[in-house]
């Protein structure tokens, strides 16, 4: 064998498995890479809390916070930033003067953005 076609066939053979290599490779990756944008694409809404930041020409006495079938709600009365540590919504909660009701979902591992409702003047004077 002359030192060109040896070399040759150390081409070829080194080929043939790199071409074994992305065979194997190549699904594996397109799958993680599905999963992250199917994973990205799935992300939760944030929580709606009624009623809004606004003015009402009746009072209010009770807040109620909605999100995603499934989803757990977290939610603080004193503006600060709910956590996991947070208390888990179940029950409409009783409005006084001030108050800003701050509230995340989190479904599946994941977590929706902060929705916020402020109350200056919800209840009768």
């Amino acid at each position: 064998m002359s030192l060109i076609s040896g070399f040759l066939n150390r081409s070829r053979n080194a080929s043939r498995r790199s071409s074994a290599v992305s065979w194997l490779v190549s699904p594996v990756l397109s799958l993680l890479y599905g999963f992250v944008l199917c994973a990205a694409a799935q992300a939760t809404n944030p929580p709606a809390i009624t009623p809004a930041t606004g003015v009402y020409s009746t009072y209010q006495s009770t807040a109620t916070i909605t999100a995603e079938p499934g989803a757990t709600i977290f939610y603080t009365v004193d503006g600060s930033q709910p956590s996991h540590g947070s208390p888990v919504y179940s029950s409409a909660i009783t409005l006084t003067n001030p108050m800003t009701i701050k509230a995340m979902a989190s479904l599946s591992g994941v977590d929706s953005t902060v929705a916020t409702a402020c109350c200056h003047t919800c209840v009768k004077q």
